[in-house]
């Protein structure tokens, strides 16, 4: 493994993680994608199905939605537990096995903790992203209802372009801001008998020590241009390449984030207890 020192390591590693089992990487991203739409698909075709034939009321429609959004979101969230799972190993240099993709299911710990980190983050996101989600939506009223920068050129809307991109930018400002958390969430994957929030304390600990040193916002920045490409190829790039190659570049630069004696000890002193070995905190 090269060292990895700067954005530059962080990002040449990556790539070398991805080429080494490209098709595992993209394999179990599309896995995850195809079980979670497989509930929603099979429950919306029983819902229609007892609709038409069983002559549900009212309530007996609303119940049944409702048993299969939380049906959606119990098989879902562990999923996506699921993924942090197989990542965290590939950026450690373990054996990762694209079955990491259901072993919250398999680990009763596992399975409820996927629940916390998902709060932990939901609210966190709501935070982050509450303004730019805001800013959409009075821009999008702007643009349609008030005729604000509305101008064509030939055929192409100017307004709606300008717009677009100054929300895009805006998003991806706010993502990149986001991607901060990549940090607790490896350390909530690495060490299941941890607290969430002494994860999430001591990940925002490591990022005030290392004053942007392993700055998540930095990285992210830097694949901008690849992500526009991504985009303009219909989504295609971004699931067979960028997505992988970005989750597997965050969860390795969490590795390195790790790595100090000042960090292992806040770590310990929040716990009143050593970390274990694979706890991701280096002894």
């Amino acid at each position: 493994m090269l060292s990895a020192t700067s954005v530059k390591d962080i990002k040449t590693n990556a790539k070398h993680l991805l080429y080494a089992d490209w098709f595992s990487h993209i394999a179990i991203l599309f896995g995850c994608a195809m079980c979670t739409l497989g509930i929603v698909f099979a429950g919306s075709a029983t819902i229609s199905l007892l609709q038409k034939y069983a002559h549900l009321t009212d309530i007996d429609f609303n119940l049944l939605t409702t048993f299969f959004a939380l049906l959606t979101v119990f098989g879902a969230i562990p999923l996506s537990y699921g993924v942090c799972v197989y990542f965290y190993n590939v950026a450690n240099g373990h054996k990762a096995d694209v079955m990491d993709l259901f072993y919250a299911f398999g680990n009763t710990n596992a399975f409820r903790r996927s629940f916390c980190l998902f709060w932990a983050l939901l609210w966190r996101f709501s935070l982050i992203f509450s303004i730019p989600s805001y800013l959409v939506q009075r821009s999008m009223t702007a643009l349609y209802e008030d005729d604000f920068l509305y101008y064509f050129y030939g055929d192409f809307d100017i307004g709606y372009f300008l717009v677009s991109v100054y929300l895009f930018l805006l998003i991806f400002a706010a993502f990149s801001f986001f991607a901060r958390y990549f940090a607790a969430i490896y350390l909530t994957v690495s060490n299941e008998y941890v607290p969430v929030s002494v994860c999430f304390s001591t990940a925002a600990f490591a990022l005030s020590c290392h004053k942007g040193k392993h700055s998540f916002a930095r990285l992210i920045w830097s694949y901008f241009i690849l992500i526009v490409v991504s985009v303009l190829t219909v989504g295609i790039l971004l699931i067979l390449y960028t997505v992988p190659l970005m989750l597997i570049a965050c969860f390795f630069n969490a590795a390195k984030l790790l790595e100090s004696d000042e960090i292992r000890l806040y770590y310990n002193a929040l716990l009143n207890d050593p970390p274990d070995r694979d706890s991701g905190i280096s002894q």
